[in-house]
């Protein structure tokens, strides 16, 4: 197996004695977890080492990965100078990260922008630790972006593979702390990533050995790779029968739940929000545009009807952004699904373009037009059930059923002649209705 072991870890840099001068003992328990994962480390004897820090040079819509031989870097901003560290890299690990990104249509993480200058403090603090048991290893340093957490996840499948065809004993470590703006979504990034390292999903109090927030920033201590290890080492630690440790744990919970209100985002289970969701995440952080059997089996309905579509997208509940048509202009549902996906995200003019740190809070409604028919009677409308299409001097208005604040017939019709601009005196015009198939 080439995966040994997936680890997270803190850096705060008190915990080195010649920064905290004594105040290090406000994080004892978290040293001493930490010297527990750096002795399993030791005994699993990696051949390379990965560090996924969020310290490290980043970028909002890229992961990168160092790719240079050979690196310095010391902790001399925190008074300590002296604690200085060289570490030779896994050249052929980053170049294997790099090629298969590449062929596997992966845009969003390897070694393409520019290369770190010196080793960052998240990735110094571990390597204190660790090279005081195990200094028979080469290095390589990842870094966060302000992607979803699927993309961080699918670079972790990409370092586990890297490891599968070199044939590499790897540790993966995650250095970073819990801030408690639940905006800050370093750490759940991290961990997506171990997670696609690891090759599953690991609840985080399955994984957590012990959790401390003496300053307001939380410093977890965990393993997804072992949770044996995780058992014992809380057992040795006696993290188990502490009221102030169960106390932590809850915290360390708290945190979590509220950043993963908005940072677990997921790809839905939904062909056509999923379509929709990547089209608008891939042309984003690419400029390309997606191709449908991409995603889709070419027995797909999507790929075999061609029906009117309208995308809409949400964020914390509110518009922000709509597009479609009243016929189908595409070649088939799929493309008008991710045709309108893009362009709402990118060409409503009632709003800005939608940018790579919003992607997370995006929502997407999908809905497909039946085909429409007339109205005879305004009495046989409803406007929780029917969309309307008013027409007039070959000039159309839609609106779709359904939808927030639209609570009567009477408000559709209002807003049909507002966008026609005609009169409420107005008779002549052609009204139809019709039923959407919606996903969200």
């Amino acid at each position: 197996m080439s995966i040994l072991g997936t680890f997270y870890i803190p850096h705060p840099p008190i915990m080195i004695p010649q920064i905290g001068r004594g105040d290090e003992v406000k994080l004892q328990k978290t040293i001493e977890a930490y010297k527990q994962v750096v002795d399993k480390i030791a005994e699993l004897k990696p051949d390379t080492i990965v560090v996924i820090s969020n310290k490290a040079p980043r970028y909002s819509d890229y992961i990168q990965t160092f790719s240079k031989v050979r690196l310095s870097g010391n902790l001399s901003k925190y008074g300590a100078k002296e604690i200085d560290f060289t570490a030779d890299f896994d050249i052929k690990y980053s170049k294997k990260i790099r090629e298969i990104a590449e062929r596997t249509n992966y845009t969003c993480g390897g070694t393409a922008r520019s290369d770190f200058r010196e080793i960052d403090y998240g990735t110094i603090i571990p390597l204190y630790y660790i090279t005081k048991r195990y200094v028979e290893c080469n290095l390589v340093s990842v870094g966060l972006s302000d992607l979803p957490e699927c993309e961080h996840a699918k670079m972790g499948e990409i370092i586990a593979q890297a490891a599968d065809e070199l044939d590499r004993k790897v540790v993966c470590i995650a250095s970073c702390d819990l801030s408690e703006n639940p905006s800050n979504k370093d750490f759940t990034n991290a961990y997506a990533m171990l997670e696609g390292v690891n090759g599953s999903k690991v609840d985080f109090t399955e994984s957590l050995i012990n959790f401390e927030d003496p300053f307001n920033v939380g410093y977890a201590v965990g393993s997804l790779s072992d949770t044996e290890f995780v058992k014992t080492t809380r057992k040795k630690l006696e993290v188990d029968n502490s009221a102030e440790a169960e106390n932590n744990a809850k915290t360390f919970e708290t945190l979590l739940a509220a950043k993963k209100v908005v940072a677990d985002k997921k790809l839905p289970t939904d062909q056509c929000v999923k379509l929709a969701q990547l089209a608008v995440e891939t042309f984003i952080q690419t400029n390309d545009i997606l191709l449908p059997n991409k995603v889709l089996d070419e027995t797909s309905e999507l790929l075999n009807e061609r029906r009117p579509v309208f995308v809409t997208l949400y964020k914390n509940g509110n518009l922000r952004g709509c597009i479609g048509a009243t016929s189908a202009i595409q070649k088939t549902v799929a493309d008008e699904i991710i045709g309108n996906a893009v362009s709402a995200a990118t060409r409503d003019v009632r709003f800005m373009p939608i940018t790579s740190a919003e992607l997370r809070e995006i929502e997407y409604q999908i809905d497909i037009l039946n085909d429409p028919t007339d109205v005879k009677n305004i009495d046989e409308l409803d406007c929780s059930q029917y969309g309307l299409i008013m027409e007039k001097d070959n000039k159309k208005s839609i609106i779709l059923p359904n939808l927030a604040g639209v609570e009567t017939v009477d408000m559709q019709l209002l807003i049909l002649r507002k966008q026609l601009g005609i009169t409420e005196d107005d008779k002549d015009f052609t009204l139809k209705k019709f039923t959407v198939e919606t996903h969200k």
